[in-house]
């Protein structure tokens, strides 16, 4: 009987290290890429733009929804597109961000319009393909800082 339960609380720890090495993750993607659009807003105010009434919350409300995508949906398009990543060396992830960054802007005009936030990208595959690359290089470099 003691056996069972000593297994219980084992499966129970690991569980909950797991979930909390997730939680981390999730929160390390939400400020860097909250961190990323700002560099973002700083860098191309006339290509990006935000319309919120505090642009403090616009910025954190995109770099949340911005960092699940990035936690969940960015590692299944990098398996599927694993071949072209191969092919391109590498060069297919700024198409994968751009696509998570034309999600982030549909997600925001369409389904989550009732939070009075608005992610305003200039249209044409140039603006996304260089907000993309510009995204994905700070976002590299605030992980890269933050997990040190």
């Amino acid at each position: 009987m003691t056996f069972f339960i000593k297994k219980r609380h084992t499966a129970q720890r690991i569980l909950s290290f797991f979930m909390r090495r997730l939680l981390q993750k999730i929160a390390l993607s939400v400020l860097a890429n909250a961190l990323a659009i700002f560099s973002l807003l700083e860098m191309f105010p006339d290509r990006i733009a935000i319309a919120s009434s505090p642009e403090w919350l616009g910025v954190g409300l995109v770099g949340v929804v911005l960092g699940i995508l990035n936690t969940f949906l960015k590692p299944l398009l990098k398996l599927i597109s694993f071949p072209f990543m191969i092919i391109t060396l590498g060069l297919f992830l700024v198409l994968i961000n751009s696509f998570l960054l034309w999600i982030t802007m549909w997600l925001f005009a369409d389904i989550l319009s009732s939070f009075k936030v608005a992610l305003l990208i200039e249209p044409g595959i140039s603006n996304f393909l260089l907000l993309a690359g510009v995204l994905a290089l700070v976002n590299g470099i605030l992980h890269w800082l933050f997990k040190r």
